[in-house]
């Protein structure tokens, strides 16, 4: 089970297992994410009235999603 949320959220949920052969098995999970820490840092450094650029990829974690190109 993988809990992978957008944002930052905390909550409870009710995680139910029931067996084939009989019994239920209940357990309440707190589910808590936070803000990920800073994973790198671009810095643009250029000349005064000079303009600078820099270029760089960004990995689509979600190929199918609407925002492919």
């Amino acid at each position: 089970m993988k809990f992978l949320p957008f944002k930052p959220m905390s909550t409870r949920v009710n995680l139910v297992l029931d067996r084939k052969s009989g019994g239920r098995y209940k357990y309440e999970l707190n589910l808590d994410s936070r803000m990920p820490d800073v994973d790198d840092v671009i810095v643009i450094e250029s000349t005064i009235n000079k303009a600078s650029a820099v270029k760089f990829r960004l990995k689509n974690l979600f190929p199918d999603g609407p925002f492919t190109t």
